[in-house]
């Protein structure tokens, strides 16, 4: 199992441990803004996400509205994006 991410089409960005991401759906859910992968950090517990889904492309945090941190731990925590060349805070 992987620890993976997407963005479903209601902006919802939803972790999860599986092999493929569109594990991550939901019925009757579509997956239009991507995806990738994430890891935690312990020390500063933020949440660090980086690549893309082989099933949905690259993640487009433009349509993020909102996190579903109940499938991760239940607290927010800041979220960080790594990207060649770029590393940026997620804001919602």
């Amino acid at each position: 199992m992987y620890q993976k991410f997407i963005i479903n089409q209601h902006g919802v960005l939803r972790f999860g441990k599986v092999m493929r991401h569109y594990q991550l759906l939901r019925f009757g859910e579509q997956c239009p803004y991507g995806g990738g992968w994430w890891e935690y950090e312990l020390g500063t517990e933020r949440v660090m996400l980086y690549g893309h889904s082989t099933d949905f492309g690259h993640p487009d945090f433009d349509f993020l509205k909102r996190v579903d941190w109940d499938s991760l731990d239940g607290k927010e925590h800041p979220l960080i994006y790594l990207s060649p060349g770029e590393v940026r805070e997620v804001k919602i």
